[in-house]
C-alpha cells in the first residue's frame, strides 16, 4: 500500500492511499484488502482499531461508516488492478478511480446520454485524437463519480445534474483536486 497524498494538484484535506489488486478480483477479494487498509488509515489518524471487528454501516445510499469512529471518513473506490483510499477527520470525502477506456457505444454516446452539454462540448473538440478524448472522458467521470461519492447519492444521484469548473476545481459545491495515480488510469477526490 502507497500513500498518495503528495501526488494531488492541489492540497487536500485527506490521506490517500493506493494498493494493487490481482487481475480481474471478486468482489470479495477486493473486501478483505479494504480491512488491513482501512485499519492502517485509523491508526495513521490516531485510533486505535486494535483487532476487534470493524463495524461498518451503510447510508441510505450505501455510503459507508464506521460507528465506532466518530470524525472518521473514508471512501474507497477500484478499477482494474488498483484500489484506492480517501480517509479524512476534517469532512467527508468520495474518491473515485477509473481505468482509461473508451465505454461501450464510444465516449460521445454514453456523454450524450449522461453528461451535460459543458462535458459533451469539450469531448467533442477531442474528437480527432482518441487518446486525449478517452483521457478527457475518464477525468470527467472520476470527478463526477467523486461528487457523488462524497454527497453519499452514489450513481442515483445523476452523474450529470452537477457543474465541474477545472479552472476553480469544484464540483456541484464541492472541491475536487486530481490524483496523481499509475499510467492508464485517473482518478479524483471530492470534499467540502
Amino acid at each position: 500500500m502507497t500513500f498518495l497524498s503528495e501526488k494531488t494538484d492541489h492540497p487536500v484535506p485527506a490521506r490517500i492511499y493506493i494498493s494493487t489488486l490481482p487481475l480481474h478480483p471478486s468482489r470479495q477479494l477486493i473486501r478483505k484488502q479494504q480491512i488491513p487498509m482501512l485499519r492502517r488509515a485509523l491508526e495513521e489518524f490516531g485510533f486505535h482499531p486494535d483487532d476487534r471487528h470493524l463495524n461498518v454501516m451503510r447510508s441510505e445510499h450505501g455510503k459507508p461508516w464506521l460507528p465506532d469512529f466518530h470524525g472518521f471518513h473514508y471512501n474507497f473506490s477500484d478499477s482494474g488492478n488498483y484500489l484506492l483510499l480517501a480517509a479524512s477527520t476534517v469532512c467527508e470525502v468520495g474518491v473515485d478511480l477509473q481505468e482509461i477506456r473508451t465505454p461501450h457505444g464510444g465516449i460521445l454516446h454514453f456523454a450524450k446520454r449522461f453528461f451535460p452539454e459543458e462535458d459533451l462540448l469539450l469531448l467533442k473538440a477531442l474528437e480527432s485524437d482518441e487518446p486525449q478524448q478517452e483521457l478527457l472522458f475518464s477525468r470527467i467521470w472520476s470527478i463526477r463519480e467523486a461528487y457523488l461519492k462524497y454527497t453519499g447519492a452514489g450513481l442515483g444521484g445523476g452523474i450529470g445534474s452537477f457543474p465541474i469548473d477545472f479552472d476553480l476545481h469544484t464540483a456541484g459545491e464541492a472541491s475536487f483536486t486530481e490524483i496523481s495515480v499509475p499510467e492508464g488510469y485517473t482518478a479524483a477526490i471530492c470534499w467540502k
